[in-house]
């Protein structure tokens, strides 16, 4: 009966003891100058700190509280791993529970338009920001579909720390698109050493093996022309241009200086971005790959049903318009798809375009341009009104080249076609990326088709597409990629986001990592072998960085090893690692000693060479006695860091692990002033001494002493003067 009542007891406590559970809701600031994030629902409470505009928070409780200064009710919120209140009458809540949480991955927008960023995880709300290919983000959680995307909408942090959502459709992670080598099968080993043979550096295979194993049946061809990566970077700078439509970050892309040309909208690119869309490695991807298509004619593949897909409900899908684009292609060796692509994207697929009218009734100088047709906007530098002025060859002071005057739309597409193979493919610019960027022959640098730096990028997914919806994906194709010499392990667009990726120190267990160094990724770490827990804590240089690290960790081995991933603003990343080992506990000063290299006389510590680092002898002290504190201090008494080498005169405090406490002066053999060197200057002390004009005394008495009888003498002096000659080492 007693075990009955008990139970019953016991069952009843748990349901008294069931916290109230509410699910978890996103949050956004709607105001524009952002909100309080308070410690108490309540105007009059502390301030924990400021949430700007747009920033995400976790709602943890939906049902408002009542309280001061808010007349909608106060929201319980988390922000920065910090639980306050927020006014609900400035927060958007998002019908959606809270997205699955990555914990931060680097990835970058891989389409050839831009895309935009939003409020909240739909089409239809407010667009915040709009980011070029290439555009690096860093993932922080996945939402479900919604409006406007077929994939999963990311809520992405990007450039200077701004946040908002994208759809997942157009971003692509680093794994994503390579393939790495743990993962090759025997036969893509084979594969994989064969490009290398062939010509690809080992920052193009990951990307080649990826599609591969997507496509065995694609073929990769290396072209090395010889040219240096900075001199191409070099060379195409003031070449190309960036429309000011593409994104919401213009001034970080653009030439100093730079003006808008075609009506205001075009902006000659700075270098950074010229070296990123001409780095063939940011475009190993299907979306792009064929940019890099060898452009010549193949009438298995180039027929009518690829070109009324590709062209769609546009006036150009009838068969008068494809039998136009076919002869061109037939009789100049030309892909009827890469004339069409290169139509499309000139606007030659709206009928009602200028420059493919012939109706326009303006002037380009003294020629009247009416009755002309210009459908690849040839020698249109400035405007389209220029290429109707081409296309108007001898009429307008030009010459009848490629069939001109262009006076109906199959002379413009037939003719236009001829310019094209004769001045470009059949010169060995024979790629959309050769077209715009001639790296393929000499004169280099020049005769490049047009100046949008994204051209190539745009057109390349204009092929992918129509490519894929004829289910045409597995065909035979040739990509010809170009490879620099001396290139770049890789390039990035311009990242006004803080790239900081590195820690300030990591400390196990309360204590430091003694030898920390920001830019050293590997430590060991002594515990004694009764240690079974290590708490560790890591601190970020930047404050806009994360580190991503298992805080409590079990010690079940004899060394343990962490990692901790540092992830920047800007989405670059950086890994440290920590082996924690396990080691007999020690308690005395004489046990620390006795298993150090050094010799310690009078509590001065000896026999130390130039050159020795403090870090080296200190985590011996640290191996000895896990548990032992150390202060280092120069001869002035002043803390240093243990990364300096050692020198005469400093000091070492050592506390084991039972309490005893000593400080020894160090004594450098030789170093006789001090500086942590023998010079010349060490040799004039000596002689100083031995002349009675400057005596030594102390630890630079003791570091004169360089062969170790207690006294200073002429032989001494000698064995510094064969130390400097080189003829023997202290």
């Amino acid at each position: 009966m007693k075990k009955t009542i008990l139970l019953v007891f016991f069952v009843l406590s748990l349901f008294l003891f069931i916290p109230k559970i509410f699910a978890s809701k996103i949050g956004i600031v709607n105001d524009s100058i952002g909100i309080n994030f308070r410690s108490a629902p309540n105007t009059g409470d502390n301030v924990i700190t400021k949430i700007k505009y747009n920033t995400q928070v976790t709602i943890l409780d939906v049902n408002k509280y009542t309280g001061t200064g808010c007349s909608d009710g106060w929201y319980k919120a988390e922000y920065n791993n910090k639980e306050g209140y927020v006014c609900s009458t400035y927060i958007s809540i998002i019908e959606d529970e809270i997205g699955t949480v990555t914990g931060g991955y680097f990835a970058k927008v891989n389409t050839s338009s831009y895309i935009s960023v939003r409020s909240l995880p739909n089409g239809n709300s407010t667009r915040l920001d709009k980011l070029i290919t290439g555009t690096p983000v860093n993932i922080i959680s996945t939402h479900p579909k919604a409006s406007g995307c077929s994939s999963n909408w990311l809520y992405v942090s990007y450039h200077d720390g701004k946040q908002g959502y994208v759809c997942g459709s157009y971003i692509s992670t680093y794994e994503e698109l390579t393939l790495n080598s743990s993962e090759y099968t025997e036969e893509e080993k084979a594969y994989a050493e064969t490009l290398s043979k062939n010509g690809f550096p080992a920052t193009y295979i990951p990307y080649l093996m990826r599609m591969h194993r997507d496509h065995p049946t694609w073929n990769f061809v290396a072209v090395n022309k010889g040219l240096n990566w900075n001199d191409v970077v070099s060379g195409e700078q003031g070449n190309n241009k960036i429309e000011s439509t593409t994104t919401t970050e213009l001034e970080y892309y653009i030439a100093s200086g730079a003006v808008g040309t075609e009506g205001g909208n075009w902006y000659m690119t700075n270098s950074a971005v010229d070296a990123y869309f001409l780095d063939p490695r940011n475009f190993l991807s299907d979306v792009f790959i064929f940019m890099f298509e060898d452009l010549t004619y193949d009438s298995e593949y180039h027929t009518a049903e690829v070109l009324k897909t590709f062209f769609g409900s546009s006036y150009l899908s009838s068969d008068e318009y494809i039998g136009y684009f076919l002869e061109a292609a037939e009789k100049y060796d030309v892909s009827p798809l890469h004339l069409a692509a290169r139509v499309y994207k000139e606007g030659g697929a709206n009928e009602s375009y200028g420059a493919i009218t012939g109706t326009y009734t303006g002037y380009y100088g003294t020629c009247l341009l009416t009755g002309y047709y210009n459908y690849y906007n040839i020698g249109a530098n400035s405007s389209w009104m220029e290429g109707l002025k081409y296309a108007a060859g001898a009429e307008c002071g030009g010459s009848n080249t490629f069939g001109r005057p262009w006076k109906t739309r199959k002379d413009a597409i037939i003719g236009g076609a001829n310019f094209i193979a004769t001045n470009y493919i059949s010169s060995g610019q024979n790629t959309l990326y050769y077209q715009k960027f001639n790296t393929a022959s000499a004169p280099y640098y020049t005769n490049q088709y047009m100046t949008n730096i994204m051209a190539p990028t745009q057109e390349g997914e204009s092929m992918y597409d129509t490519i894929v919806e004829l289910s045409l994906l597995e065909n035979a194709y040739t990509f010809e990629i170009p490879v620099y010499n001396n290139m770049p392990d890789s390039t990035g667009l311009p990242n006004i986001a803080n790239t900081d990726n590195s820690l300030k120190s990591i400390t196990i267990n309360n204590k430091a990592i003694d030898n920390f160094d920001t830019d050293v990724l590997e430590y060991n770490f002594y515990v004694t072998k009764d240690t079974d827990t290590a708490i560790i804590n890591a601190v970020t240089n930047a404050s806009t960085s994360t580190a991503k690290y298992e805080t409590n960790v079990k010690l079940n081995e004899e060394k343990t090893t962490i990692t901790i991933l540092v992830t920047a603003q800007s989405g670059h990343q950086k890994t440290y690692t920590v082996h924690i080992i396990k080691v007999e506990s020690v308690t005395t000063i004489n046990d620390i000693l006795s298993k150090l290299s050094v010799k310690v006389t009078d509590n001065y510590m000896k026999n130390i060479s130039t050159g020795t680092s403090a870090n080296s002898l200190i985590l011996n002290i640290r191996q000895a006695d896990p548990n032992a504190s150390i202060v280092y201090k120069n001869a002035n008494g002043v803390t240093i860091s243990n990364t300096s080498n050692f020198a005469t005169g400093q000091t070492l405090q050592i506390t084991s692990s039972n309490g005893e406490s000593k400080t020894f002066t160090i004594v450098v053999t030789g170093d006789a002033n001090g500086d942590g060197e023998i010079t010349i200057l060490d040799l004039l002390k000596v002689q100083k001494h031995l002349l009675n004009s400057s005596k030594l005394t102390n630890s630079y008495l003791q570091a004169a002493d360089t062969n170790a009888d207690n006294s200073v003498t002429i032989l001494d002096l000698l064995r510094i003067q064969k130390h400097l000659l080189n003829e023997i080492k202290l």
